[in-house]
């Protein structure tokens, strides 16, 4: 939706940065295409589509998955739709999954940012930004944690991560915003970690780099952890 509607026949690069985004059909149509097409890190099969009736049986939950995915498009796409009609779009820079380097003791972790949102220099500022944009005032840049759903009352160490990250690019000519958007209603609210929970984050990601260089990977099941694991469907804890 954001990075590559010129794949469309009917819609180029620049009429999505000069005018209106693609129209939610041709998005759809996007994500569908992508749905159906084998990943393209996988060589064996890059070149065949995935057939829907074949190992339907290995993928139970893709009807679930796809719907959920169009779910996220269209908010997606409303979004975008309503931030060009508010003269965001010409305010700020938006990038897609970049990667950070964070510095954890003598080493340093990669993390992939979902999105970062940055003040647009000014000469790409048009007449329609917003009003605080072209009177001087400081636009903060912001870190923005994506979800598929409410985010959890406890941050986890991905939060902190992405305070980390946002710390070291802050400074006084550059404010920074950490927050998580809910990919299904849009909602965003700011990132919070209090001192003592981030004393506690710290530890928890000492110990889980001392765990990976000595390969160990024992699952720790946690009750107010486990609902919003990636791994809940495959963990061999259960």
């Amino acid at each position: 939706l954001h990075g590559q509607p010129e794949q469309d026949g009917n819609v180029t690069a620049e009429d999505t940065i000069a005018g209106d985004p693609p129209s939610l059909a041709v998005a759809l149509k996007r994500f569908d295409e992508v749905w159906t097409t084998a990943p393209a890190s996988d060589t064996d099969v890059q070149e065949q589509a995935r057939e829907p009736a074949e190992d339907a049986s290995d993928r139970p939950f893709d009807d679930v998955y796809h719907r959920y995915g169009h779910r996220i498009i269209e908010q997606a796409w409303h979004e975008m739709t309503e931030r060009r009609e508010h003269g965001e779009i010409t305010a700020r820079q938006v990038g897609f999954d970049e990667t950070v380097m964070i510095p954890i003791g003598k080493r340093a972790i990669t993390l992939t940012v979902d999105r970062i949102e940055r003040p647009a220099s000014p000469t790409e500022t048009h007449a329609d930004a917003p009003q605080q944009r072209q009177q001087g005032h400081r636009v903060p840049t912001r870190y923005v944690r994506d979800r598929l759903g409410a985010a959890s009352d406890r941050p986890d160490l991905r939060a902190l991560l992405y305070m980390l990250a946002a710390e070291q690019q802050s400074g006084a000519a550059t404010p920074v915003e950490v927050s998580q958007r809910n990919m299904t209603t849009g909602e965003r609210e700011p990132l919070m970690i209090r001192p003592r929970q981030r004393e506690s984050l710290q530890d928890e990601l000492l110990s889980a780099v001392e765990g990976i260089l000595r390969n160990d990977f024992t699952p720790r099941p946690e009750t107010h952890r486990c609902q919003s694991c990636p791994f809940l469907l495959i963990c061999p804890a259960k």
